[in-house]
């Protein structure tokens, strides 16, 4: 694309024109709005209601999709690094990539993040620095193998620079076999407004005519406890998260003695800060 400024060619992972600095927008969100991207996923998407008309569940799919329209990105974190961002206003939930290059943060002996950077530069190409991951979710609820204390992101603040993926990267890159020098296939991603056309996509040759709402948010978002073992749309969100960014918190009080104190003192900073924090 253009600068509609300066008519200046602008690369694939700026979010400002090389040339003259206007905003040319987040380059997760135009790379999602490419029109072979959106035109695959559109294919698939009306493929699917299709196949849920023939099957007897169209009104349960259109449900899927009203309640895909109001969900929101759920960040799940261990609560000593929540409490870090959530303490004060002075903080950034930092990427990452980030933490690592800075040296704040250790890689952990794993498969993922031995992988990690490979897979999130094949999507993110010379920006994935600048991603932060989440997870969809209707009722609040997250991928709590990623941690005990779920975040829950205001929609107003993330909507502009989020996109969403079908779902763990990871994951995706690995049952489709890719190799990090074939381009990704089209049609699995959205931007914030398309999410619920590509959860029709993904979800709806798995919904039955007998699916509640209850029902319909599970599939949505699918969490055991134990992080690769959870189905969830993926959040990808460009650039640093505040405190500010979320609506509310919650999570299991822990068991730990100390982790308790971390977290009831946590709580006194939220309820003072007036960010609900949600203990059971």
């Amino acid at each position: 694309m253009k600068c509609g400024k300066c008519e200046l060619d602008v690369p694939a992972h700026v979010d400002r024109c090389v040339g003259c600095q206007a905003d040319v927008g987040f380059p997760n969100v135009r790379s999602a709005q490419r029109d072979a991207e959106t035109a695959a996923l559109q294919q698939r998407y009306e493929r699917a209601r299709t196949d849920a008309e023939a099957r007897g569940c169209l009104p349960q799919v259109e449900l899927l999709e009203r309640r895909l329209d109001g969900s929101h990105a759920v960040l799940c974190r261990r609560w000593g690094v929540a409490a870090r961002l959530l303490s004060s206003d002075q903080e950034l939930y930092p990427s990452y990539h980030a933490q690592i290059k800075e040296q704040s943060r250790l890689p952990e002996d794993n498969k993922y993040d031995a992988e990690r950077q490979s897979v999130d530069a094949k999507l993110f190409p010379n920006y994935y620095e600048k991603m932060r991951f989440a997870a969809l979710s209707v009722d609040g609820s997250g991928a709590a193998g990623y941690g005990g204390c779920a975040m829950v992101l205001k929609t107003g603040n993330i909507a502009d620079r989020a996109t969403v993926f079908e779902e763990n990267t990871f994951y995706f890159f690995k049952k489709q076999q890719l190799r990090y020098t074939e381009p990704t296939p089209a049609g699995f991603m959205a931007d914030w407004p398309g999410r619920s056309h590509l959860g029709v996509a993904k979800l709806a040759g798995r919904v039955l005519p007998s699916h509640d709402e209850t029902d319909l948010d599970r599939l949505i978002l699918s969490s055991n406890g134990n992080a690769g073992e959870e189905d969830f749309i993926e959040v990808h969100v460009y650039g640093p998260l505040h405190r500010r960014a979320v609506a509310y918190a919650h999570g299991a009080l822990p068991e730990d003695p100390l982790d308790q104190a971390l977290v009831l003192a946590l709580k006194e900073r939220l309820d003072l800060a007036r960010i609900p924090l949600d203990l059971t």
